[in-house]
């Protein structure tokens, strides 16, 4: 499966790419929206993973204009914020899934995997 992550700080974006690598996963890592607007044009993905806050254009602004685009690939979006967490945004965006900035690394991962065995079992979110 291929997973593009967006996430301009350089330790939290290398930290993901490493792990979700070892576990057999093809990765794209990309520092800006931006940049991976660009990309999410011409590659397909099975799944973004993207951080909420970062430079000249946040993950909420990606979303919406991912989705204006017609692409409507499983985004995972880290997050601090607690008003972006829960299924109230969720439901807005089936194909949403915010997740706490603040867990461990191996909780992300483990959110990761169960969110890819249900895109590959094509399962609802």
């Amino acid at each position: 499966m291929k997973i593009l992550i967006i996430d301009d700080e350089k330790t939290i974006r290398k930290a993901l790419g490493f792990a979700l690598r070892k576990k057999g996963y093809q990765i794209l890592e990309k520092e800006t929206a931006l940049e991976s607007m660009r990309v999410i044009r011409t590659h397909s993905f099975d799944l973004i993973i993207i951080d909420n806050q970062m430079p000249f254009m946040d993950g909420k602004t990606f979303i919406e204009r991912t989705r204006k685009a017609g692409i409507e690939t499983p985004v995972i979006m880290l997050t601090s914020e607690t008003t972006l967490l829960g299924p109230k945004h969720e439901k807005k965006d089936r194909n949403l899934y915010a997740v706490s900035k603040d867990l461990d690394l191996s909780e992300i991962i483990s959110i990761i995997e169960n969110k890819l065995d249900q895109i590959e079992q094509g399962e609802p979110n």
